[in-house]
């Protein structure tokens, strides 16, 4: 006979007993559990940022950049978009782990350091506990980061013919001098709206060296010149030779206060507000001569 005691005892063996099943069988997970949340971060969640290029016109783009010279500084002068269109894989993933978790923004220097790691294989500073982390990330990922973006690759149209893209002046930001700011400026060359985006890690090249660069943010874009040629006016060269007086006619072809003479052959037809047609009488023909069209009120 069981008694209500031995009963529990044998149900609360059978809990232990299961939990710690359940704690051998996920035991082996725990460490890979613990490094993706040390440095993983989850795909697709930088946000990009498109752009409507209106045909014939052009478009602004804020961007960001690291120099890809190992322990240099930003190239200066003009940086012209380069043959190579992106940088590789693996500094693309570290250049987007850099933007993803901020430090782009508060410490661009070990996002400098992590992109030059990715290159080379080796630290250009001892200092480098959150480029480390950076480029751990990039490491384990499976795939190339992407961002959730609308339109095409700028780039890609560009290599088309069908946008062109300015040249890019990074100047140097305060915290690293391996990271700066500019503008791009992307001009559309058909006939066609088109919805355009920057990949992240564009390379633009110049004499001092190379950039890998990121859009922040859009600008209005301007329309092309079609647009407004309608409503241009073209105006001539100033000139000290004066000008006939403008003047302006009425619909029917008169100045305004001119009154014809009434020795012509043909005088001016009636209209309907005039003089009031008699019933029964037949119109005469001057009345409806066609040297002169009608105004609108005769309809």
């Amino acid at each position: 006979m069981r008694t209500p005691r031995l009963h529990n005892l044998r149900f609360r063996a059978g809990v232990v007993t299961f939990f710690a099943l359940v704690a051998a069988v996920f035991a082996p997970f725990g460490g890979v559990f613990a490094n993706n949340s040390a440095f993983a971060a989850p795909l697709q969640s930088v946000p990009a940022v498109s752009v409507t290029v209106p045909a014939g016109g052009t478009a602004t783009l804020e961007v960001k950049g690291i120099t890809l010279q190992a322990g240099g500084a930003l190239p200066q002068g003009a940086l012209q978009f380069a043959q190579t269109a992106t940088a590789s894989d693996r500094v693309r993933a570290s250049l987007y782990y850099g933007i993803n978790w901020g430090y782009a923004d508060t410490d661009p220097q070990q996002v400098a350091l992590a992109v030059w790691f990715a290159q080379t294989g080796q630290w250009a500073s001892g200092n480098h506990a959150i480029a480390q982390r950076i480029a751990d990330a990039a490491a384990s990922s499976q795939a190339l980061p992407s961002w959730l973006v609308d339109g095409r690759s700028a780039t890609m149209l560009a290599s088309q013919g069908v946008l062109s893209l300015s040249a890019v002046t990074l100047a140097p930001a305060a915290l690293s001098q391996a990271a700066g700011s500019g503008t791009l400026t992307i001009s559309n060359t058909s006939a066609q709206d088109v919805v355009a985006y920057l990949p992240y890690g564009s390379v633009f090249s110049g004499a001092s060296g190379s950039a890998a660069i990121w859009a922040i943010s859009a600008a209005q874009p301007t329309p092309g010149q079609q647009v407004t040629a309608t409503a241009s006016v073209p105006t001539s060269a100033p000139s000290n030779t004066p000008q006939p007086a403008a003047t302006w006619t009425t619909e029917s072809g008169y100045k305004p206060g001119y009154v014809p003479p009434t020795d012509t052959a043909a005088p001016a037809p009636a209209t309907a507000t005039d003089v009031p047609s008699v019933k029964g009488e037949t119109p005469s023909a001057t009345a409806t001569a066609t040297d002169v069209p009608p105004t609108a009120t005769t309809v």
